[in-house]
């Protein structure tokens, strides 16, 4: 899914099964402030969005840009870099 910031929030709300209230408990801000994230209203301080991408278990890039890059293979790709330096 693509779309906005608040989008991408609400739909990862859904799929998690977590309640707006709860998300702003575990991540320690208002439910004021989390309604006007879920808005698209406000986007959180990066403190705020790292907090919410961990409790999603999402990244910062995704909420914010859509990104769902696979850290797999992102290791993989670091991995297969490193072999080739050593190899020379």
């Amino acid at each position: 899914m693509k779309g906005t910031f608040n989008e991408r929030l609400s739909e990862l709300l859904s799929v998690k099964k977590i309640t707006q209230k709860e998300l702003a408990k575990r991540t320690d801000v208002t439910e004021a402030a989390m309604s006007h994230y879920i808005k698209g209203d406000r986007t959180p301080r990066a403190s705020v969005l790292v907090r919410i991408a961990e409790t999603l278990g999402t990244t910062t890039d995704y909420l914010l840009n859509g990104n769902d890059n696979n850290t797999d293979n992102e290791i993989a790709y670091a991995k297969s870099l490193l072999q080739e330096m050593f190899l020379r």
